[in-house]
């Protein structure tokens, strides 16, 4: 069973980080567009207004820095490239070859690949 089993436990932080994130993001909408009018919406406003008078003209480029990492261009190649680093770590880790690892002239390049095949000393260890 434990051969088979699909992810591994340092696997396991994608989907927690994913969950965790998708709550707060949760969170933030209640708080800024639900709760607006309300208790939360008033208390945010509050601390709001706390945080920009005291706010010194040194924390401009920081916040400036921050402003411009959150825009959507960055957030694409920041993403595009996490991801395919992740696909190479898996391929690395499966053994399987990226598509474009096949040769355009290959008439079954867009066909689905087989599973790769044990060797045959260790599929008679398993026996």
């Amino acid at each position: 069973m434990r051969d088979t089993w699909p992810i591994r436990r340092s696997d396991a932080g994608l989907p927690v980080g994913f969950y965790v994130m998708v709550t707060l993001l949760g969170i933030g909408v209640l708080i800024k567009h639900v709760g607006e009018d309300g208790a939360l919406g008033k208390a945010n406003r509050d601390i709001e207004e706390w945080l920009v008078e005291r706010r010194s003209p040194s924390c401009d480029t920081p916040s400036l820095f921050g402003s411009m990492l959150s825009e959507t261009a960055i957030k694409i190649v920041v993403t595009a490239s996490l991801m395919r680093a992740e696909a190479r770590r898996l391929n690395a880790r499966t053994g399987h070859q990226p598509d474009e690892a096949r040769s355009s002239e290959d008439p079954d390049r867009f066909a689905p690949r087989a599973p790769a095949r044990e060797e045959p000393e260790r599929a008679q260890a398993k026996s």
